[in-house]
């Protein structure tokens, strides 16, 4: 995985990460595979030193040739909040 972060103003940061996972089958299920990657884009703004609210876009892709399953890919859009104690 690769993560990125940056602080674009005192407040203000973004944050870019690409996750890539790979699952290969052994004894019975030996020959099937599974890939997943996730690219993912948040920003997070700092309300105050505990609360932050953050905002973002996810892309997961997952492909397999094992049995019962299939490919899929979806976009989300997420919103969040933070509180620390």
């Amino acid at each position: 995985s690769f993560q990125l972060n940056h602080r674009l103003t005192p407040q203000v940061s973004a944050e870019a990460i690409v996750r890539r996972s790979r699952i290969v089958g052994f004894a019975e299920r030996s020959g099937d595979a599974s890939n997943e990657t996730v690219y993912r884009l948040t920003l997070l703004r700092h309300v105050s030193d505990q609360y932050a609210l953050s905002a973002g876009l996810q892309h997961n892709r997952f492909e397999t040739n094992a049995a019962g399953l299939t490919f899929y890919q979806a976009t989300t859009l997420f919103v969040g909040a933070s509180y620390q104690f």
